[in-house]
């Protein structure tokens, strides 16, 4: 059984490993966030999250997800 298993781990940590480089060589063509176009149905907040500033969810990472507030 092993003789399979350890091969086939090997193959899928290979392409997952190229799959992320491949994300992250795509996501540094984008425009940056600040510029890009805010729509009605992003970010739609109908009452404050309990923690932090009360406007990022709990899984908030600053270099991928933004939002503007009414400006």
């Amino acid at each position: 059984m092993s003789s399979v298993t350890i091969p086939c781990l090997l193959i899928a940590g290979a392409n997952a490993y190229n799959l992320w480089n491949e994300h992250w060589e795509h996501w540094a063509h984008e425009t940056p966030l600040e510029e890009r176009t805010a729509y009605a149905y992003q970010n739609i907040r109908t009452k404050s999250y309990p923690w932090g500033n009360g406007d990022q969810t709990l899984f908030w990472n600053p270099e991928v997800n933004h939002h503007k507030k009414d400006e």
